[in-house]
């Protein structure tokens, strides 16, 4: 029979031990690694979120400024938004060097090279605009501002939402990592576990054999190993909970609140809906510049209280980034959604911050959209209420506005957006089409070859010819016009280069260009490319300009047109006498013809200011040197008129209707 002594038992005994507390130190020091890699990513991508928060608050303000600016006629309070458009300015610059010194992603670097791109490209422009409102010009800043300093900050801020978009999936993943660390580390103490059942079998059979000391020490290996089995689970939880909620606020965070969103949707249910709040402070700027990041966290804190004792148990507030805040109401009516509204408008009104000696007033807008078995998905959510928070802001701000399909103003913001998908889409695939119409000499040899103005239109989907003012406004407002003036030079070029009878058999072709181009360098670069390439079709090109557009840019529309026109072009003052100053800026530009602005024309039968207003355009234009072409021609009658009054060029449907250009081209006369 095989006997083992006391020594043996406890070498046993030992050694047993000894695996366990190799896999219990192995167990404990993975869970220590994840628990500090959690934190510092965890650290890491909020220092990140706050940072790009920063930049998007920032970037949004100045935009807000300068609106306030347009309204404003104070001097003082002028300069005084204008410093804070300044500040803002140093809080962007700040915050994107710091993130710019974080280890960054390739993706991230490349957006935030597109965001600067746009930035310095955009930047100037505001100044711009607030230099036009310091100076009392309200006009162009008006322009300058609704045309491209806005639309160009909303491509500044869709950059920088796009890096925020980028950092939450990046978070995603890191924590699925981690997740999945967690698992393998759940499966080292599976083992564990296994050995120290062993262990403690041993134990129980040989307890009466080894020492009260020996006995002791097992216990505290068990206890120890008890104790870091349950650290586990809360680490496990803490991460999960992490994931889903802000850490400054402890409300949901913006990845939970639109899965929850999500939920809602697939589980529609018919006659039962929904509502979804979009919240922005007004004035948190305020507090963060004037008292740092340390009192706009607090007030975070504080406003997050404030509205959690406006809504019910079971409705959802999140955080969804910098000052904005989400509210999902379940099971919830109209009525009851604008009714918690305005109770969170007005306990945010009686709210008072107060940090160190300062007090502060704090504002909120509000959008509001609702989810019924008809929404068709989150995205479509999120614009609406979206769009209907900025109507809040743009009415006044502290107040709340619901989205309705039928809301004119909310509609055109939506449609103009979706005009942009769909003049990228016409680019591609060359949907527009070139038209023209003609316009007549009036003195002088009338037999005159005619000359044309080239005209756009797009061809719909569903073969309809579209007019271009239902898609230049969009195209304007989000910076197409570049693209879509590209296109018509180019084709237009190609046209005369295919048809060399064209070039002998018309006047000259005129082609409209905005002011985006105008002012563009590189489509200047582009334009003087194709003239070079066409030399002998140049003398034939008439470039057509605003009023408007070349007084807003002057510096930058004389340089332009000097430079084309020593290749040979001409140029049209188009819309002329609908600007303040007209002849006073008439004397500095360069051009070659004046179109009188047709409201003058159309109506100058019937009224006599506008038939002086024409006679007046025309005789001082003479003076000039300029030679006077006369829109909106509806008539013969007209069309007498504006010839005995001695306008040199007539153009309308008194003297032609606009016809495709392959129409003109291809006309046998005009072959070989």
């Amino acid at each position: 029979m095989f006997f083992v002594s006391n020594r043996q038992l406890v070498v046993i005994f030992i050694i047993l031990m000894a695996v366990s507390a190799f896999f219990l130190l192995r167990g404990y020091s993975k869970v220590e690694t994840l628990r500090v890699e959690a934190k510092s990513i965890i650290s890491k991508q909020h220092s990140k979120e706050r940072l790009l928060s920063s930049m998007y608050a920032s970037a949004r303000e100045r935009s807000l400024l300068l609106m306030s600016m347009l309204v404003e006629d104070d001097p003082f309070e002028l300069d005084d938004l204008n410093q804070k458009m300044g500040e803002n300015a140093r809080i962007f610059i700040r915050a994107r060097a710091d993130l710019m010194a974080m280890q960054l992603s390739k993706k991230e670097k490349d957006i935030f090279a597109q965001q600067q791109v746009l930035t310095s490209k955009n930047a100037p422009l505001q100044n711009k605009v607030a230099e036009y409102f310091l100076e009392g010009n309200k006009e162009p800043a008006e322009k300058l501002l609704l045309s491209t300093a806005v639309p160009g900050q909303t491509e500044v801020l869709n950059k920088i939402k796009e890096i925020i978009d980028l950092n939450n999936k990046t978070t995603a993943k890191a924590v699925e990592k981690i997740d999945l660390n967690f698992l393998q580390a759940s499966q080292n103490f599976q083992i564990l576990g296994v050995v120290l059942i062993g262990t403690s079998t041993i134990f129980i059979v040989f307890s009466m054999l080894i020492s009260r000391q020996e006995k002791k020490r097992l216990q505290i290996l068990l206890e120890k190993e008890k104790k870091v089995s349950e650290e586990l689970d809360k680490a496990a939880e803490k991460l999960s909970y992490q994931a889903s909620h802000d850490p400054l606020t402890g409300l949901l965070g913006r990845r939970e609140f639109e899965n929850r969103i999500a939920q809602m949707l697939h589980r529609a249910e018919e006659g039962c809906t929904h509502a979804v709040l979009y919240l922005d402070l007004d004035q948190f700027k305020v507090v963060n510049d004037t008292s740092g990041h340390s009192a706009g966290d607090q007030l975070l804190r504080e406003i997050s209280t404030v509205m959690h004792t406006c809504i019910r148990k079971s409705d959802a507030l999140a955080r969804l980034g910098g000052d904005e805040f989400g509210i999902l109401l379940e099971y919830c009516e109209l009525d009851l959604a604008e009714k918690l509204s305005q109770e969170i408008i007005n306990k945010i009104g009686d709210f008072r911050f107060r940090w160190d000696t300062k007090t502060f007033r704090i504002g909120i807008s509000i959008g509001i959209t609702l989810i019924d078995d008809k929404t068709t998905s989150l995205e479509e959510v999120l614009k609406h209420v979206d769009s209907a928070c900025y109507a809040a802001k743009d009415a006044g701000r502290h107040r709340y506005q619901v989205y309705r399909p039928d809301d004119k103003e909310l509609s055109q913001r939506e449609s103009e957006l979706d005009w942009v998908v769909r003049l990228d889409r016409a680019l591609e695939q060359n949907r527009f089409e070139l038209y023209v119409q003609p316009i007549k000499a009036l003195q002088g040899d009338t037999s005159e070859r005619l000359s044309y103005e080239v005209l756009i239109r797009l061809r719909s989907d569903d073969g309809k010819i579209i007019l271009p003012g239902a898609f230049l406004p969009a195209a304007e407002r989000y910076n197409k016009m570049v693209d879509i003036d590209r296109w018509v030079v180019t084709e237009t070029m190609r046209v005369f280069s295919e048809n060399p009878g064209l070039v002998r058999n018309i006047g000259y072709c005129s082609i409209n260009l905005s002011g985006q181009s105008l002012t563009s360098k590189q489509f200047l670069n582009f334009l003087v490319e194709q003239l070079s390439l066409n030399e002998d079709v140049a003398r034939h090109i008439c470039l057509e300009v605003t009023e408007t557009a070349a007084i807003n840019s002057m510096f930058q529309a004389v340089k332009a047109i000097s430079i084309v026109r020593g290749m040979g072009v001409r140029f049209a003052l188009d819309d002329f006498g609908s600007g303040l100053s007209s002849f006073e800026y008439l004397k500095r530009l360069p051009v070659d013809f004046l179109k009188i602005d047709g409201m003058f024309v159309r109506d100058m039968l019937d009224d006599n200011i506008d038939r002086a207003m024409v006679k007046t355009i025309h005789e001082i234009g003479t003076l000039m040197g300029k030679q006077t072409i006369a829109e909106f021609v509806e008539n013969e009658d007209i069309l007498a008129e504006v010839e005995n009054i001695g306008v040199n060029y007539a153009q309308g449907y008194g003297v032609g209707r606009p016809v495709p250009f392959e129409e003109i081209y291809l006309k046998p006369a005009l072959e070989g």
